[in-house]
């Protein structure tokens, strides 16, 4: 994404918007922050097994078959079994892609 330079007035403008509930920010400080680049990481949360079936309307059993192919990505935490929602988002935007 490229990056976009903010005119002065508008800087200005925003941060006097802002300024009851962000009092320490000035115009240079708000343009800083929005000429980033955003994170390519975004948080992936876990998710147990019995709501990943939830999410995906499938059994324990097609569950743990799809972990044990590969289908889905185990995520082991002090012997528990996790799934990532970015793969079960994965998952259903596929199936949805071929509806």
């Amino acid at each position: 994404m490229e990056a976009i330079a903010i005119p002065e007035n508008i800087a200005t403008a925003a941060t006097a918007l802002l300024a009851p509930y962000r009092p320490e920010l000035t115009p240079n400080k708000l343009k800083e922050v929005l000429s980033k680049e955003p994170e390519q990481s975004v948080r992936d949360n876990l998710v147990s097994r019995k709501d990943a079936c939830s999410a995906l309307h499938v059994s324990l059993p097609t569950l743990d078959r799809m972990l044990s192919e590969g289908e889905l990505a185990r995520v082991k935490v002090r012997g528990r079994v996790f799934v990532r929602e970015s793969s079960i988002r994965a998952i259903i935007e596929g199936e949805a892609a071929h509806a």
